[in-house]
């Protein structure tokens, strides 16, 4: 068990190699051949379903990423499935297409395209950029708003459209400095890596891998899919296909031996204690990268991974070798970042531009994590520019949180260029999870507003630099699988997080420790992350009495299932898998064959502030069913205590309910017989 208090360095050292110790020069490998593929994505898949364009909503955005080792080739195209009403020939309307500011095409609504009619738009390779795209789609007609017997105009984009890509996978050189790249990279594939661990895993391998899993799922937000396999177990499918990631000693991980790496770690100057990272394009396929992360002892192993998750700036790593000398301990400010500032630019939106005197509105989502709790004052610094032509005393901008408005201001000369609105967040208005900023706009030039409906000429942008400010403190989690990864992630470096992991640990339960980190990692914003691992035999006292514990595995299979039975809301019978049926109004002989998955929550029996989450069930596949219910089915979690069998989830609070009156004292109420009694009927 490895974790980051084990080095008391000051600061990070690291020493970046470059090519000094290659043996020999080597051909650029964006000089090779890329491989050609095509791949369609829907609109659907993208999380878009139909869409609709009108006077009073005359545009939308849809939003899809590309990964960096793409090379774009001519036969790339979009297509919009549309139905549209009102648009006539003396009435004419069309929609303008342009992709990253780039006007692919201006299409005129007519009855050949009314209903369910394929719009094909021709993309050129260079339109597309690294990251993040979007497509634009804009309504534009003559209606007269003045006139109340005309028909407007009004369009549906529908979820099946698609934009077909053509092109090539080239590869590209590997550098540490653009990591997680390729490790993560948002684009239109599954972000799958393979951690490649030894056979004869330990603790201490397990640290490291959860550890950069942890790293990998903060910087994906979740998205990461880490899979593990021993050395022994890769198959040329695995080799040809994905990123790797290679822990382990090399005395230990017999796959280093296989590949041919930039330095050895019997080069001079590299002390016991160092740890080495090394990434080399992968010899099965040159367009897959393999991450090595090792070291000649277990604590210079740990600090290479350790390493992987630091915000490091200035020297930063560099090329295909780093070696990492120490690590610094979190300072007190980086271990509780307490302040959140996001712009709109972080918040996935940019530039927004209204047009026309037609009253209007642009909606703003942002989070708030359940752990949140505002210590002080919340804002918006809300940016803004508009055109000279408006008349000042007759256009406004107001902003409403949650459906409540909470500031607005005139659009006048003396905001035209550098428009500020500064308004206070009414911390009673925010709630957890999204919340809704709604900027209303409506302008008026002093003329005939029916002229510019939807005129250019009136405009007003909001910038995506404006700035949400959310000073937080983390409030005490409830006990309860519905806030299921607090308390866990209050500490935002995990670092008093324990895994106890089954004496002998299977490839599903490797995964499940790296989707778990990953997981973890995703639900907090720590810099210095680091997961402790180990087998029961490992915790000890200190570790009991200090840290929330997960445990994953079967009693026959973990020992600290075994040592907490009693203190879990649903035990097992003594030496066995077998449910007790303490719930149970009759005992009744069970099938030993069923597969029962559990995810269970109580107070630690060592610390009673800290937390234990148990994973686990009456076999394999019910232990798998459970785990699932961590990574899909989070949400439906209610109480302490989860069942599933054949998809079937029931969720129960076993403990007393604690009611507070209104006085000092607290009247215990045990709780309701009859759902005891349900559940023992369903599963028993």
């Amino acid at each position: 068990m490895k974790t980051l208090s084990r080095t008391k360095h000051v600061v990070i050292v690291i020493l970046v190699i470059s090519g000094l110790y290659l043996a020999a020069p080597r051909p650029s490998l964006a000089q090779e051949p890329g491989e050609a593929k095509s791949h369609n994505i829907a609109w659907a898949d993208l999380g878009y379903g139909d869409r609709g364009l009108t006077v009073g909503l005359p545009y939308l955005w849809i939003y899809f990423n590309v990964p960096g080792n793409l090379a774009f080739a001519p036969g790339s195209y979009i297509m919009l499935i549309v139905s549209h009403t009102g648009a006539q020939a003396e009435k004419p309307a069309t929609l303008t297409a342009e992709l990253n500011d780039h006007v692919l095409d201006i299409v005129h609504l007519t009855v050949d395209n009314d209903n369910g009619g394929q719009i094909r738009l021709d993309v050129p390779p260079e339109y597309f950029k690294t990251g993040r795209n979007r497509l634009r789609v804009s309504l534009r007609t003559t209606w007269d708003p003045c006139n109340p017997s005309e028909l407007a105009v009004e369009a549906v984009l529908h979820s099946e459209g698609f934009i077909h890509l053509e092109y090539e996978i080239v590869p590209r050189e590997p550098d540490l400095a653009l990591y997680p790249i390729p490790f993560f990279e948002r684009g239109f594939e599954p972000n799958v890596v393979y951690f490649v661990l030894p056979d004869s895993v330990t603790s201490d391998d397990l640290a490291v891998a959860a550890t950069i899993s942890a790293g990998l799922g903060r910087y994906s937000a979740g998205e990461i899919q880490p899979r593990s396999v021993a050395s022994s177990e890769l198959t040329s499918e695995i080799l040809s296909n994905y990123n790797l990631i290679v822990i382990g000693l090399p005395k230990a991980n017999t796959f280093l031996s296989q590949l041919s790496l930039p330095l050895s770690l019997e080069q001079a100057g590299i002390a016991d204690d160092h740890g080495i990272l090394q990434e080399i394009a992968s010899p099965w396929n040159p367009r897959r990268m393999v991450l090595i992360v090792t070291g000649k002892t277990y604590d210079g192993m740990f600090k290479a991974g350790a390493a992987l998750n630091r915000q490091i700036s200035f020297p930063s790593m560099k090329g295909q070798v780093a070696i990492i000398e120490a690590l610094s301990d979190p300072s007190e400010e980086e271990a509780q970042p307490l302040i959140a500032d996001k712009t709109f630019e972080d918040l996935g939106y940019q530039d927004t531009v209204i047009y026309g005197t037609r009253p209007a509105n642009e909606r703003f989502y942002f989070d708030m994590p359940s752990s949140w709790q505002m210590s002080s004052n919340p804002s918006l610094k809300l940016l803004f520019t508009h055109s000279e032509v408006l008349t000042g005393t007759m256009s406004t901008l107001s902003v409403h949180l949650n459906g409540v408005p909470i500031g607005s201001t005139l659009l006048d000369h003396s905001n035209s260029k550098d428009g500020v609105l500064e308004v206070e967040l009414l911390s009673w208005l925010l709630q957890n999870g999204s919340n809704c900023l709604e900027v209303f706009v409506d302008m008026s030039t002093g003329a005939d507003e029916c002229l510019y409906w939807t005129s250019e000429q009136a405009w007003t942008v909001i910038s995506r630099n404006s700035i949400l400010h959310l000073p937080y403190e983390l409030r005490t989690a409830e006990l309860d699988l519905a806030n299921l990864l607090r308390p866990f992630t209050d500490e935002p470096n995990l670092s008093d997080t324990y895994i106890a992991l089954p004496e002998t640990l299977n490839q599903v339960e490797r995964g499940m420790l790296l989707e778990l980190s990953a997981r973890l990692g995703a639900a907090t914003g720590g810099n210095y992350l680091a997961i402790q691992v180990g087998q029961a035999s490992e915790l000890s006292s200190e570790l009991r009495q200090s840290r929330h514990i997960v445990i994953i595995g079967q009693p026959s299979t973990n020992a600290l299932v075994r040592e907490v039975n009693d203190c879990l809301p649903q035990p097992f019978l003594q030496g066995s898998d077998e449910l007790s049926q303490v719930h149970n109004p009759a005992i009744i002989t069970l099938d030993p064959q069923r597969s029962i998955g559990l995810v269970q929550l109580t107070a630690s029996p060592w610390n009673p502030d800290k937390v234990l989450l148990a994973i686990t069930g009456t076999n394999m596949e019910g232990m798998i069913a459970a785990f699932d219910l961590l990574v899909n089915r989070t949400g439906e979690l209610r109480g302490n205590l989860a069942m599933i069998e054949d998809g079937n989830l029931v969720t129960v609070d076993t403990r007393p309910l604690q009611v507070n009156n209104g006085g000092e004292t607290l009247n215990v109420v045990q709780p309701d017989a009859s759902v005891l009694v349900a559940l023992a009927e369903r599963w028993w």
